[in-house]
């Protein structure tokens, strides 16, 4: 739980998301003090975890009141930019290259040896294979959203841990709800002539980032896919090709290539996704009248 100081006032007890919101809406600024339990001294918020969040915030007016916040719009027509995204991914994985060469390491093999315990077991034991196909499955899953939590922490200003494959393990029957919905969205869209489905696939891609990054409800994160997704579509689908074609370059240097390009679009696209999510944020600040 965060405290922060408004004027002479102290607010809280409040829950991190509640600091991130309110940062995203202009509403705690980057000197606003904040403190919470364990901390020495109050400390300025860009200081925190909560310093990533102030790059894509609305900024205030000089002449604003601390009572009656006004922001400025983001710029009209622009959704993300590919080129700041990929930068940022380029200088955290430059930055971190020791730690995403170790977590590849330990992702890669969590993700091979069970699939060929599995296999071994289940030609004598298709039963007892089976049961480990699952737990290999499920912990497949909770590794793919260990990496996006790694990714939004670098978003975030804040270190990388190995643990934190494994430390969003209270979210994964959640994520696995929202995928089961979005790939029933994506597949019907795909019998609506193909190219509903993949419009919708881009619509709603961001479903497991809002359940990561702010704990959202599966129809939740869904519709708020929908919403930073607005006038982005295009943009996402470009820049997924473009990623894309980053990781078969990494592939082709004799696989070796990927300890370098996967730490860049995984950042680069957690990235985009802020920068979405941020313009998505100050569209529904209502403005002063």
């Amino acid at each position: 739980m965060w405290y922060y100081l408004q004027g002479d006032a102290q607010i809280g007890p409040v829950e991190a998301e509640q600091i991130r919101e309110l940062v995203m809406q202009g509403d705690i600024a980057p000197d606003t003090l904040v403190w919470q339990e364990g901390m020495p001294d109050w400390i300025e918020a860009d200081k925190t975890e909560f310093a990533g969040f102030f790059r894509y915030a609305p900024q205030r007016s000089a002449a604003a009141s601390s009572s009656t916040p006004q922001v400025t719009q983001t710029p009209s027509g622009r959704s993300f930019s590919m080129k700041e995204a990929l930068s940022f991914g380029w200088n955290t994985m430059n930055s971190n290259l020791g730690f995403f060469i170790l977590l590849f390491i330990v992702y890669g093999l969590l993700f091979v040896i069970p699939d060929v315990i599995a296999r071994e077991v289940s030609k004598t034991d298709p039963s007892a294979g089976a049961v480990l196909h699952i737990v290999d499955i499920l912990l497949s899953m909770l590794m793919g959203i260990g990496l996006i939590k790694i990714s939004l922490d670098f978003c975030d200003h804040q270190p990388g841990r190995i643990s934190d494959l494994f430390s969003q393990y209270r979210l994964l029957w959640k994520v696995i709800l929202a995928t089961i919905v979005y790939v029933l969205i994506v597949w019907v869209g795909v019998l609506l002539l193909i190219i509903p489905g993949i419009i919708w696939s881009i619509k709603f891609f961001f479903y497991d980032y809002l359940i990561i990054d702010e704990n959202q409800g599966v129809m939740e994160s869904l519709e708020t896919s929908s919403l930073i997704t607005r006038g982005a579509k295009w943009d996402l689908f470009v820049f997924s090709l473009l990623l894309g074609l980053i990781n078969l370059a990494g592939a082709m240097l004799f696989i070796v290539g990927l300890f370098v390009t996967m730490p860049i679009t995984m950042v680069a696209f957690a990235h985009a996704y802020r920068q979405l999510r941020c313009r998505g944020n100050a569209r529904t600040i209502a403005m002063p009248s």
